[in-house]
Order: C-alpha cells, then structure tokens, then sequence
C-alpha cells in the first residue's frame, strides 16, 4: 500500500512530464501545428504563416520581407541589418 508521500512524489512526476510533453517554446501559430527549431525565432510571414529565423532571439524584419537579423541588430531598407547602438 503507498503511503501520503509516495503519492505526493509520483503525481509531481507525472506534472512534470506531462507538462514537458505539452509546452513547446517554439511553436509559432496558437494551433501549433508550425514549429521552429529550438535555436530560431518565429517570424510571422504573409497571410498569417510563419516562418523560421535561424538566430536565436532574431528580430523579425516583417511579414513582406522575409528576413531577419541576429540578436543585437535591427532591419533597414534593402534586406540589411544594422547593429543597434549601444549606449552605456
């Protein structure tokens, strides 16, 4: 016969994988049927889909565009990437 904390133990490690199992970071769209992989950004694209960054923590450029840029830059004109300034 299990005892209270054997009990307790078990279903917090049936939360813990069921939670695992069930919570993606990446999945782009609320129906979660587009994901990217564990180090790209979802960027949204034309007409509601989605597409992947390869940065990690990329900034998106814009649905139009298509484009990204890594971490620590920002978008201009012509598909270019800037790097944002830093002021300290």
């Amino acid at each position: 016969m299990l005892n209270f904390s054997t009990l307790i133990v078990i279903v917090l490690i049936e939360f813990v994988f069921l939670s695992a199992a069930t919570s993606d970071p990446n999945l782009c769209d609320k129906k979660g049927t587009i994901q990217c992989e564990l180090h790209e950004t979802c960027c949204p694209g034309k007409g509601g889909t989605f597409k992947c960054c390869p940065y990690f923590r990329g900034n998106c450029c814009g649905e139009s565009s298509g484009m990204c840029c890594p971490p620590g830059f920002r978008c201009i004109d012509g598909g270019n990437c800037r790097r944002l300034n830093i002021t300290g």
